[in-house]
């Protein structure tokens, strides 16, 4: 009975480890994508409680946008992940952050900013054709 037990926690801890891999997978390609698609390298993607996605541009030329033309930029960003990234129908809000970041010496200093969230219900399903069907679902 022991070794049953023993076995069923195994399993459903590999289970556990497997989708947190491809969770991970699928935030790596979104940032990929976005560094390309936006022509940058210092791009973060970061999932906060499982329901908001902030994506931040360090040292971008979209952070010295004039305002309007940022508010175009941050709803481009949050389609981009709408129609590219496959867990989108598990979040809420998506952010958009621009940091500046400078180096002295050993010391670096970082000013950062969010101007926009959109609510991925104001952004519609997604455009292309990828799936947001969860494995097992």
């Amino acid at each position: 009975m022991l070794h049953r037990l023993v076995s069923l926690l195994l399993v459903a801890a590999l289970a556990t480890a497997s989708a947190a891999c491809e969770g991970m997978k699928g935030l790596l390609a979104l940032q990929q994508g976005l560094a390309a698609e936006f022509d940058t390298r210092a791009v973060a993607v970061n999932v906060v409680n499982g329901t908001s996605l902030i994506v931040t541009f360090t040292n971008s030329r979209l952070g010295e946008l004039e305002t309007t033309e940022q508010a175009a930029a941050c709803r481009r960003v949050a389609e981009y992940v709408r129609d590219h990234y496959p867990g989108y129908d598990r979040l809420d809000v998506i952010s958009v952050a621009f940091a500046d970041q400078r180096r002295v010496g050993p010391v670096s200093m970082t000013k950062s900013r969010m101007p926009c969230s959109l609510r991925t219900s104001d952004l519609g399903r997604p455009r292309r054709g990828i799936s947001l069907q969860r494995p097992g679902a």
